[in-house]
């Protein structure tokens, strides 16, 4: 059985390239590692740590701090490395494995669902790039800059 916190969550969503997470994605990505078959997953309590100095949390959205990134070098206990190294050492190999193999494009749509087609550009900013990449895949829809949903 393999001891999960959300901040390992989090942690593991932002290595494999999530710039965003909401409290949907957090929630529909830790209902399918609990079912996964490729380890057992238990849910335990989060500590507080130094994941909380290098992320933000605004308008219920985790996010890098401004001007970081996944390439972004930061001081963690003294050593200098980068954001992702960082990221890997508060999650673990088999939870960004499992997260690996997630459909995420199921996720996203279950998202869309509950918020709503209709209101995706008042929501958007819940969206990671990821989110959006897949969204153009699935139906087309692009964002501009400032965010507002185009049809193509």
């Amino acid at each position: 059985m393999e001891k999960i916190s959300l901040e390992n969550i989090i942690s593991g969503l932002m290595f494999i390239g999530f710039d965003k997470v909401d409290s949907l994605l957090l929630g529909y990505a830790t209902e399918e590692l609990l079912k996964s078959d490729m380890y057992r997953f238990v849910l335990e309590e989060d500590t507080t740590t130094s994941l909380y100095k290098h992320i933000d949390y605004v308008d219920g959205v985790y996010q890098f701090k401004e001007d970081e990134t996944l390439d972004s070098m930061i001081i963690f206990k003294k050593l200098k490395m980068p954001m992702k190294t960082f990221l890997v050492l508060h999650s673990n190999k088999k939870l960004i494995d499992t997260l690996k193999t997630i459909n995420f494009q199921e996720i996203v749509l279950k998202k869309i669902s509950s918020i709503g087609v209709n209101n995706l550009s008042d929501m958007n900013y819940l969206f990671s790039s990821k989110e959006k990449e897949i969204i153009m895949n699935i139906f087309g829809i692009t964002f501009n800059n400032s965010n507002k949903v185009l049809r193509k």
